[in-house]
């Protein structure tokens, strides 16, 4: 990678079939709608992130992957907790 250029996205293989694995895309690039681990938690009314987590862990909230990191799609925690979107 040449100084200057965007970073190449990781190619992941997902080890779950319930987690989706996206490129890497930076939080000022972030499309509405998508929500960070700290704001999904709170959205769901969680107690931590470490909660929220377990839950992943357990398939029981959906989650996609952008390199390293998890992220939301609100209209997926809204049909998780039965909210119109």
């Amino acid at each position: 990678m040449r100084r200057g250029e965007p970073p190449t996205p990781m190619r992941w293989l997902a080890n779950r079939a319930d987690v989706t694995m996206s490129p890497q895309i930076p939080e000022a690039g972030r499309p509405a709608g998508w929500m960070t681990t700290e704001e999904a938690a709170e959205y769901l009314g969680l107690p931590s992130v470490e909660a929220l987590y377990r839950r992943i862990e357990r398939g029981q909230v959906p989650a996609r992957r952008w390199g390293r990191q998890y992220r939301f799609r609100r209209q997926d925690l809204d049909a998780l907790m039965g909210r119109e979107a």
